[in-house]
């Protein structure tokens, strides 16, 4: 969603002895896929909860309803994939030279790939739901307490946690972890060949977090924090210790390995488990399972084709797509202009807000990337 792709993602090794950044001239196309599949698993989620009666106390009859409610687990794909995007290539950067290490131009690259289109974006949900109070979906926070979203702080007040551009809480649970992801690479790097040890804590940590968080009662803030959203994070930073694949099989093997768990989650949660379950474990069986599948896809050994350029330019957009999907669905149906059938209204949000997406690559997030190499 939010990160750069693993081999111009941050600081490289190169950058570490000195030579000057360059843009990545290598994607991995099985990432990209991976960011299309969970914006595409996000949006679909999001078309059958949007057309639902009531969307903010959805509920599922039959199986069709429970596979499509667990597309929600796009959510943890992009969680799981910032964490493993951001570790790696920095902890091998601190690893060959932790004095050349800027904090500043860490925090500047981070400010510039997710700030100017979550503004755009936060702006363009004002503009285009502020009228549509009392429409099934949409809710508004206060205008006094619009400033929250500003700093990404909209998480930590009940009037505004999932409102506006609901799914952007995401992104102040990013932001947070943005801040003080430092402190974990720091810890990482003096632990040499045992920095593992670090993200592993990080993922005791969280679920200790959402024991007491359960157990007390602390609601939906809590729910929605970083430490306790943490052990996916955490998760996409341990994988990134799995030593380089030797063949596209054992890749291949890992995959399916992954997809098994991040199915076998999905059912684990449609089929009904205890209350202290869901509270507690939440979806960790499944990212691990996308964790896998993640260190998978960003190994050369994977390789690529000429015939998934269409999908991989989608997971390309896919921050946009992210951003921009769900205003779009609620101004349309605000306005009557979403159609009667949940296919063709799914049909029309994909080609929307690929379109959208797509221009906020082209226009915004690219030329800002660009733009931020060079001034190293």
């Amino acid at each position: 969603m939010s990160d750069e792709p693993v081999s111009g993602m941050g600081e490289s090794r190169a950058a570490a002895t000195g030579e000057n950044l360059r843009p990545a001239k290598h994607r991995a196309q099985a990432l990209d896929l991976m960011r299309a599949f969970a914006a595409m698993a996000v949006l679909t989620y999001h078309v059958w909860l949007y057309r639902l009666p009531n969307p903010n106390r959805p509920t599922r009859d039959g199986w069709f309803d429970f596979s499509v409610f667990e597309l929600r687990v796009g959510l943890i794909v992009f969680f799981v994939m910032s964490g493993y995007l951001l570790y790696r290539p920095l902890l091998a950067h601190w690893r060959a030279a932790p004095r050349t290490v800027s904090l500043r131009r860490y925090y500047w690259r981070r400010i510039v790939r997710i700030v100017p289109a979550y503004y755009l974006a936060i702006l363009g949900s004002i503009v285009m739901l502020w009228g549509l109070e009392g429409t099934p979906g949409v809710r508004l926070p206060p205008a006094e307490d619009l400033w929250l979203f500003v700093l990404f702080l909209q998480n930590y007040s009940r009037e505004t946690l999932l409102t506006l551009d609901a799914p952007t809480w995401t992104l102040a649970v990013q932001a947070a972890f943005y801040l003080v992801f430092p402190l974990f690479l720091v810890f990482g790097s003096r632990l040499g060949r045992r920095a593992w040890l670090v993200p592993a804590a990080l993922v005791v940590l969280g679920a200790v977090f959402n024991w007491v968080s359960f157990r007390n009662g602390w609601g939906p803030i809590a729910r929605l924090s970083l430490p306790a959203m943490i052990p996916y994070l955490a998760l996409g930073m341990l994988i990134a210790h799995l030593p380089p694949l030797k063949n596209r099989r054992a890749g291949v093997w890992m995959i399916l390995g992954g997809a098994l768990l991040a199915i076998g989650n999905s059912v684990w949660h449609a089929t009904g488990v205890g209350d202290w379950q869901l509270g507690v474990l939440r979806d960790t069986p499944g990212a691990i399972g996308y964790a896998l599948i993640i260190a998978a896809c960003a190994q050369p050994v994977i390789g690529a084709s000429a015939k998934l350029r269409w999908a991989e330019a989608f997971g390309r957009w896919s921050y946009g797509v992210f951003l921009w999907h769900l205003p779009l669905l609620l101004f349309a149906k605000g306005h009557g202009l979403m159609p009667s059938s949940a296919f063709l209204t799914w049909i029309l949000l994909v080609a929307v807000s690929a379109a959208v997406g797509a221009s906020t690559w082209r226009f915004v997030e690219r030329p800002l990337l660009a733009r931020s190499r060079g001034s190293d």
